[in-house]
C-alpha cells in the first residue's frame, strides 16, 4: 500500500483545466451595454424617459437581470428553453388554425352570396 499512496501523482489523469475556461470571442466590436438617452433640442423630460424605458425593453436589461439573478442549471435551462419552444409551437398552431377558419367562414359567405345570384362584390351576373 505504501507504493501506491507515494505514487498517487503518478496516476492523475494529464489535461489541460484552463483549456475548459478559454472561450472563442466573436469577431467584430464588442457589444456596447449602456443604453444612453441623448436629449433632443425641446424635449421634456417624459418623453426622453419614456424613450429610455423603452430603449431598455429593446434590449432585454431587465429581463438578462432577472434571468441572472440565480444561477440556473443548464440542464434545467434546457428544460426551461424546450417547453418555451412547446409553448411557442402550440400558440403558432392554434394562430394558423383561427386564420383557416376564417378563411373557410369567409369562402363559405361567398358560396352563399353566390348561390343567391349575387356576384363578389354585389352586384347581379351578366
Amino acid at each position: 500500500m505504501a507504493y501506491r499512496r507515494n505514487n498517487r501523482n503518478h496516476n492523475r489523469r494529464r489535461t489541460n483545466r484552463n483549456r475548459r475556461y478559454e472561450r472563442e470571442v466573436a469577431p467584430g466590436p464588442p457589444k456596447q451595454s449602456n443604453v444612453t438617452v441623448v436629449a433632443r433640442k425641446g424635449e421634456p423630460a417624459e418623453k426622453m424617459i419614456r424613450r429610455f424605458v423603452r430603449k431598455c425593453k429593446k434590449e432585454r436589461i431587465v429581463e438578462q437581470v432577472r434571468e441572472n439573478r440565480y444561477y440556473t442549471k443548464p440542464s434545467e435551462a434546457k428544460r426551461l428553453k424546450r417547453a418555451a419552444s412547446i409553448r411557442e409551437a402550440e400558440r403558432l398552431r392554434k394562430k394558423a388554425e383561427r386564420k383557416r377558419e376564417a378563411q373557410r367562414k369567409r369562402q363559405s359567405k361567398l358560396r352563399r352570396m353566390r348561390a343567391k345570384g349575387g356576384g363578389s362584390n354585389g352586384s347581379t351576373t351578366r
